[in-house]
């Protein structure tokens, strides 16, 4: 059973008890768990659009593909964390974007340390922010046209009404 509720604070915490008092009134045996986290807004379909429109110019300008170009965006201004992964694990089968730090050993284990990236598609609101501003910069000093397509249409509106 899914029971899944965005909303405020007290809205969330309202339905759970009644979720939860339903389910003592017609079921026996353990009570369900939960598993609550903080929502955070996605990035926007029209950020997603515009930093691939931007990375395509930049990919071509310096003569690589779409791939080489996002990976270096994710390492550059992108979300990173730093783990503990066992030495035997094949880090490709797990993460996408990744740097091994060092291996070590730990309580008589090999262990690699690894730096992982957040892809774009699982970055919040704010982390896709930064990296589209990361973009940004580096387009400009290639000399690359950074304006939205609606700022170029806004532009080619207002010099044709002048």
């Amino acid at each position: 059973m899914r029971f899944e509720y965005t909303g405020k604070a007290q809205e969330v915490m309202t339905r759970l008890f009644a979720f939860v008092e339903e389910w003592h009134k017609n079921n026996q045996g353990d009570e369900p768990l939960f598993h609550i986290k903080l929502w955070k807004e996605k990035r926007s379909l029209d950020q997603n659009a515009y930093y691939w429109l931007l990375l395509n110019r930049l990919a071509r300008t310096l003569g690589y593909d779409n791939d080489q170009v996002h990976d270096w965006m994710l390492r550059s201004y992108g979300v990173h964390d730093v783990l503990l992964v066992d030495a035997n694990v094949p880090l490709c089968d797990y993460f996408d974007h990744y740097d091994v730090l060092m291996t070590g050993y730990v309580d008589g284990r090999l262990y690699n340390h690894v730096r992982v990236f957040k892809g774009s598609s699982k970055m919040d609101k704010t982390e896709f922010s930064h990296l589209l501003e990361g973009l940004i910069q580096e387009c400009r000093q290639q000399g690359i046209e950074t304006r939205t397509p609606a700022e170029v249409a806004q532009m080619q509106y207002a010099e044709s009404i002048a």
